[in-house]
């Protein structure tokens, strides 16, 4: 196989992926805002946003998973954003963050799996 095409194969993901509601606070050096995360795993969610923030904005996200009093403050990026003038329907715009708290990613997967929470995504790798 090719170097070119090795490098376009899909990486696998690191941690599974939940289908969720989640209120989730957002906030970047410009913007503070409240969302809904519909998509978590702990190296990252994707929140709703009919304004989404442009790839590569830090971000501070904070949230409580389904069932747990514990309060996640995680540090992140916006990994993709759904482009401006996009086709999309409201509960596909917005943006994919990558959680870069190596610490709380710890906490959140090993939270993720005491609660048993959401209903796992069978989607591919990206």
């Amino acid at each position: 196989m090719s170097a070119a095409r090795n490098s376009q194969r899909p990486r696998a993901r690191r941690f599974r992926r939940l289908t969720v509601r989640v209120a989730v606070e957002i906030r970047s050096a410009d913007v503070t805002s409240t969302a809904t995360a519909t998509i978590l795993g702990a190296g990252g969610l994707f929140v709703e946003m009919s304004d989404p923030l442009v790839e590569n904005t830090n971000l501070n996200v904070r949230f409580k998973l389904p069932g747990s009093e514990r309060i996640f403050d995680l540090a992140g990026r916006v990994a993709w954003s759904t482009p401006p003038g996009a086709a999309a329907t409201p509960e596909s715009r917005g943006i994919g963050v990558e959680f870069t708290d190596r610490v709380g990613v710890s906490a959140l997967a090993r939270e993720i799996e005491s609660t048993g929470i959401g209903a796992p995504r069978n989607d591919p790798p990206p």
